[in-house]
């Protein structure tokens, strides 16, 4: 659906500025929350034990 742009004497009105600036902070909020989300799970013990134990495993499948 696209939206015409209104013209009133000089000034021209987009129903949809703003729209991409909305857009942005929106995702930029979720992605803040997503990442605080998996900085709260990555400091918990129980998955830092599980990933020392995946990189000892590796170091010591390397040898």
């Amino acid at each position: 659906m696209q939206h015409s742009p209104v013209i009133e004497g000089d000034i021209v009105h987009d129903p949809e500025a703003g729209a991409t600036t909305a857009e942005y902070g929106i995702v930029m909020l979720a992605a803040v929350g997503f990442a605080g989300l998996l900085v709260a799970i990555l400091k918990s013990p129980e998955v830092n034990e599980l990933l020392m134990g995946i990189v000892r495993n590796a170091l010591n499948t390397g040898a």
